[in-house]
């Protein structure tokens, strides 16, 4: 899985459960996973204090460093100019 489908699915997992009444498992079913992973999304969402109303206008980039940590790229994410820095630039 790419990481855009990955953070894709984190944005609508969190979309899904802001609506409320929807289980974990229809919200599995919707974007192609379990009910055991839509609740590690949720629980890292909270964890790190990651609303849908954040997520939302946040740069897919951006959103996955907030919940994964900067090791989910080879560089450093640069929020003002929203791109990731080479770690050891040339």
């Amino acid at each position: 899985m790419s990481r855009r489908s990955k953070v894709v699915k984190v944005k609508e997992c969190l979309r899904l459960d802001q609506m409320g009444g929807i289980s974990y498992r229809m919200i599995g079913k919707s974007i192609g996973c379990s009910h055991n992973t839509v609740k590690k999304i949720l629980d890292r969402a909270i964890e790190k204090n990651i609303t849908w109303t954040q997520a939302q206008g946040m740069e897919e980039r951006e959103l996955e460093i907030l919940l994964y940590g900067e090791s989910a790229y080879s560089g450093q994410f640069d929020r003002q100019s929203g791109h990731i820095r080479p770690l050891n630039p040339e």
